[in-house]
C-alpha cells in the first residue's frame, strides 16, 4: 500500500479536526461483502461540502474495479477485495484537484 495516500488522508483527517467536526463527521473504511471496500469521507463543514457528482466507475467493481460518487456530503470511493490502494488515491486526487471527479480528467 501506498502510505503517501494514507499519511494524506490522516493529514486531511487532522486539519478538519477543529473541535466540533470530528464529533459528527470522519471517515470510514469497511469491507463489503462482494468482497470489496468502501470508502466513506464525510464533507460537511469542510471545503468540499457543496460538490456533487452521480457515480462513475471502471472496470468491474466486484474483482478489479473501483467507482466513485460524491452525494448527501460525502465522498464514497467503493472497489473490490485488492483495490484498497487505489480508493485512497482516489480521494487525494479528489481533493488535490479543488473536488473534481478523480476517475475525469
Amino acid at each position: 500500500m501506498n502510505t503517501e495516500d494514507t499519511d494524506y488522508l490522516s493529514r486531511w483527517f487532522a486539519k478538519n479536526c477543529d473541535g466540533d467536526w470530528e464529533h459528527q463527521q470522519g471517515i470510514k473504511i469497511q469491507t463489503t461483502d462482494n468482497p470489496g471496500w468502501h470508502i466513506q469521507v464525510d464533507l460537511y463543514d469542510t471545503e468540499f461540502e457543496g460538490i456533487s457528482f452521480p457515480v462513475y466507475s471502471v472496470g468491474d467493481i466486484d474483482t478489479d474495479g473501483f467507482g466513485v460518487r460524491c452525494e448527501d456530503f460525502k465522498f464514497n470511493a467503493f472497489g473490490g477485495a485488492r483495490s484498497l490502494p487505489q480508493l485512497l488515491a482516489l480521494f487525494r486526487k479528489f481533493v488535490e484537484s479543488g473536488g473534481k471527479n478523480p476517475l475525469l480528467d
